[in-house]
C-alpha cells in the first residue's frame, strides 16, 4: 500500500504544472574530517535503486559520487524538491546515505564492494535529524566521521567515541 502512495505521489509531482520548483536551491552537504578522500550516495529510491529499509548496495557504481577530500565539503543538490518532499516520496520516511572510501572504489570492484559491504558509514536519517544537522543556510551537513552531534541517530556501524 505504502508503494503505491509513493508511486501515487511521484507521479503527482512530475505531472504537476508548477513541477514543484522552488526559488530555494536544496543542498546536502558531506564534510570531510577524516584523512582520506570519500565518496557519498544519496538512496533517493527511484527505479532499481536503494532505498531505506532496503539498505543493500542494489545501486550501480556509476550512481557513487561527490568525492570528497580531507577537510572539505561537497554539495550535493537536490533537483527541485525541498526536503519535506523528498522524504515524503521515500518508503519509510527515512533517508539513507552511503559513505566509501574512494580508494577502495578505485581499486575493488563493485561487485565484491557490494559482497563484502564494504562502506565506512551508513547514516539512516530522518527529517528531524535533517534540521537537527542544518547549517545557518538551513542545509543539512552530514559529516564523515560521525559526531558527538549524531551520536542518537540511527548508523551502521554504530556511533562510537
Amino acid at each position: 500500500m505504502k508503494k503505491i502512495h509513493l508511486a501515487i505521489g511521484v507521479a503527482i509531482l512530475f505531472t504537476s504544472c508548477k513541477c514543484n520548483l522552488t526559488d530555494k536551491s536544496y543542498s546536502v552537504f558531506i564534510d570531510n574530517k577524516s584523512e582520506f578522500v570519500i565518496s557519498s550516495y544519496l538512496a533517493l529510491g527511484g527505479k532499481g535503486e536503494t532505498a531505506y529499509p532496503d539498505t543493500s548496495l542494489l545501486f550501480e557504481r556509476k550512481c557513487v559520487g561527490y568525492a570528497t577530500k580531507p577537510g572539505s565539503r561537497a554539495d550535493q543538490a537536490l533537483p527541485t524538491f525541498t526536503y519535506e518532499e523528498w522524504f515524503a516520496m521515500l518508503p519509510q520516511d527515512t533517508l539513507s546515505i552511503f559513505i566509501f572510501n574512494q580508494e577502495v572504489l578505485n581499486n575493488y570492484s563493485w561487485e565484491q564492494i557490494q559482497q563484502d559491504y564494504n562502506i565506512l558509514q551508513r547514516y539512516d536519517l530522518s527529517l528531524e535529524d535533517f534540521y537537527r544537522l542544518s547549517d545557518k543556510n538551513d542545509n543539512p551537513v552530514i559529516t564523515y566521521p560521525p559526531t558527538e552531534a549524531m551520536r542518537n541517530m540511527k548508523m551502521y556501524p554504530p556511533y562510537s567515541q
